[in-house]
This record gives C-alpha cells, sequence and structure tokens, in this order.
C-alpha cells in the first residue's frame, strides 16, 4: 500500500514508520470495537489510495460514511449480494496487482504466498489467508532448501 502511494524511499524503507504503525493499531482497535474485521483498516486505506486520496480529509470523509453507512444498514441489506459481485471483482483485480512483485525463484516468499492467495478466496477470510501465510512462513524460511537457495 505504501508503495503505491508513494510513500517508499529508493531503498524500499518507509519513513516515519513508528506513526504508521500507531495509526494502524489505533484504527484495527477502533474497528475491533465496532465488531468489524481488524483487517478492515488496510483495504480502507488502501481503496483510498487507489481512488486518489493523500489528506486527511479523504480519511475524515471515508469515517463520515462509514458512519453513515451504521445507520443506512437496513436499507443496504435490501440490495441482493449477487449486484455486489461486480465491486468485489474490482477489488478482487486491484488486490492481484500486487501478485507479479512476488519473487517466485525465492523459495522463502514463494512457498507462503501461494497457500496465502488461495486460503483468502476459499476461506472468504482474510484473516485466514493471513494466518495460512503464518504458518507456512516460518517452516519455509527455516527449511534446509531455503537455505541451500540462498
Amino acid at each position: 500500500m505504501t508503495k503505491r502511494a508513494g510513500f517508499l524511499r529508493t531503498d524500499g524503507t518507509l519513513p516515519k514508520t513508528g506513526r504508521a504503525l500507531l495509526a494502524d493499531s489505533i484504527a484495527t482497535l477502533f474497528s475491533a470495537l465496532c465488531g468489524t474485521s481488524t483487517v478492515v483498516s488496510y483495504i480502507e486505506s488502501a481503496s483510498g489510495f487507489e481512488a486518489g486520496g493523500r489528506a486527511a480529509l479523504a480519511t475524515v470523509t471515508a469515517a463520515v460514511l462509514m458512519l453513515l453507512a451504521l445507520f443506512l444498514t437496513p436499507l443496504i441489506l435490501i440490495i441482493p449480494s449477487a449486484a455486489t459481485a461486480p465491486a468485489l471483482v474490482i477489488v478482487g483485480v486491484f488486490m492481484m496487482q500486487s501478485v507479479v512483485e512476488i519473487d517466485m525463484k525465492d523459495f522463502k516468499i514463494a512457498a507462503p504466498a501461494v497457500p496465502t492467495m488461495l486460503a483468502i478466496p476459499l476461506t472468504f477470510s482474510i484473516a485466514e489467508g493471513i494466518s495460512a501465510w503464518a504458518s507456512f512462513a516460518q517452516p519455509c524460511s527455516r527449511s534446509r532448501w531455503a537455505k541451500r537457495r540462498r
């Protein structure tokens, strides 16, 4: 997300990382208090960057619209789920744009990435996909084959 927004330095590091992590942790805390998935804060930020929003005004606007959506939930539920399918396809395309940057020649990176990409759509949960990544990342980084390929 930071790469798409143009916030990364040339060496790939993020300036003021502490502030970014603090903002994300606060967003995660509030999303958990509201009963939503804690990974929503990432997806909302990514969609804001895709739309061109960089300033605090975009964030405040998104927050106000989300608050308004809480009160409009009964009306929103009238929309059949089949009508939202095109929007989900577009979100999927945006998410898949980052896949081309995965180094598939490096076993330690590719082996956890593939189950993650499969788990998210098959389980209908980003959180389950992240847990699939965590399940594979540690064993793959410690395997003998990964050490030989360096």
